[in-house]
């Protein structure tokens, strides 16, 4: 038996959670000239078996001034538990993937552009247009 869509929210928002923790555990980037040839990325990301690329989003993800603060974390994961798990299941759930490229978007607009994919269920296609 599939899992309900209760249990996929709730797992997205574990992911995300946990990709979150694994940011903050990764050292902060410092200037390029104090840290070149350190390794810190490829150190972490072997550490936690991931890729060089995965450990870099996970750190930006972490870093409250590109990324997200612990408040805007939890208010993420609120916002797609209470609307996302009564959305239809033709609905995408805004997971880690989700998060990733809205890293990409300037802080002054990805609040509003998190809200519709959250509303509305965008896939990542459509989070991409």
């Amino acid at each position: 038996m599939g899992q309900t869509r209760k249990q996929k929210v709730d797992a997205a928002i574990d992911s995300i959670n946990a990709f979150y923790r694994l940011g903050r555990q990764i050292p902060r980037k410092a200037a390029h000239k104090d840290t070149y040839d350190q390794g810190t990325i490829e150190e972490a990301a072997r550490k936690h078996g991931l890729n060089p690329d995965t450990a870099r989003k996970a750190r930006q993800f972490a870093d409250p001034t590109v990324g997200y603060t612990p408040a805007e974390v939890r208010e993420l994961c609120r916002r797609i538990a209470a609307v996302q798990r009564g959305q239809d299941n033709t609905r995408a759930i805004i997971g880690r993937t989700h998060v990733i490229r809205l890293l990409s978007v300037p802080r002054r607009w990805r609040r509003g552009i998190q809200d519709a994919a959250i509303t509305n269920g965008w896939s990542l296609a459509e989070l991409e247009a």
